[in-house]
């Protein structure tokens, strides 16, 4: 890293170690870094698996493509993770439908050449984070401070990146949604998707409160007409407004829907599109 020339003998050089990690003519540390953010992005990096990257390792998939983000990382984004996030969601390749075509699945069967986008379940921070915005709770302004356990009352208005997390008790729940084992070293994260993710949709107090908030932000922000209500609580959810089958449907459940009295049938329509796979992955 240091191309050769000895370290300052006066002090400990790890000074000397860092400026050597980010010079520019040692473009290790940026590829290291477009591989990362690239597999959070599409599920996979460049160069397969992340934590790989070198002569041991299969080559890239696209080594052209992982050089040029590397140095435009360096020379363009100053190393600033937030252009290289933006550079790599601007692109044609992660904007591609998850819809599968025939010609392209016999000329990429793996997608290893990202000739579609690759549907795949949101991880446990986006997740919990999702169900906070959608119900109108999550402060995203509150910045620091104490860590925070995920799945307390008094912790729904902060983002899931203060999680505290104990690793003699990490709740079940994100064990389901694949967090990492916190006493091992993990490069990449496993994706799954197993009934126990659709059983916490359905059953888990996180999600009955994230339901309950988002039926009362549709009240709030809508009133009591039943049209407006359900375009607000599709827009809460999922960011969009309902087609005509949809809210057609909508109407029909709520006319049907039963229940206690403080999980109504608004409430069970929320949850039913907080359950929803479009909520849940990414396509």
């Amino acid at each position: 890293l240091l191309g050769g020339t000895p370290a300052a003998t006066g002090d400990s050089g790890r000074l000397e170690l860092a400026s050597g990690i980010v010079d520019p003519a040692h473009p290790l540390a940026a590829r290291r870094v477009v591989n990362w953010v690239w597999a959070q992005h599409f599920g996979r990096g460049i160069a397969d698996p992340v934590g790989d990257l070198g002569l041991r390792g299969p080559l890239p998939s696209h080594p052209e493509l992982l050089d040029d983000l590397a140095r435009r990382f360096i020379d363009e984004g100053k190393w600033s993770l937030r252009w290289l996030h933006r550079e790599i969601l601007a692109s044609r390749a992660w904007r591609q439908s998850a819809t599968v075509a025939a010609e392209a699945v016999a000329a990429d069967p793996d997608n290893r050449l990202v000739a579609r986008f690759e549907r795949r379940r949101i991880g446990w921070e986006a997740w919990r984070d999702a169900l906070l915005a959608a119900g109108g709770l999550l402060d995203g302004g509150t910045r620091g401070g104490r860590g925070i356990d995920p799945l307390a009352r008094e912790a729904m208005h902060r983002r899931t990146l203060y999680t505290r997390l104990d690793r003699q008790d990490v709740p079940g729940i994100l064990r389901v949604f694949d967090v990492a084992n916190p006493d091992a070293a993990t490069h990449q994260r496993s994706l799954t998707s197993v009934p126990q993710q659709s059983l916490a949709a359905l059953n888990a107090p996180l999600v009955v409160a994230a339901a309950r908030a988002a039926a009362a932000r549709a009240g709030r922000e809508a009133g009591a007409d039943d049209d407006r209500r359900i375009d607000a609580l599709w827009r809460a959810c999922l960011s969009r407004a309902p087609d005509a089958e949809e809210r057609a449907e909508a109407r029909a459940f709520l006319g049907a829907a039963g229940g206690p009295g403080d999980f109504g049938p608004w409430e069970q329509l929320a949850q039913a599109l907080l359950a929803s796979a479009e909520f849940q992955f990414v396509d």
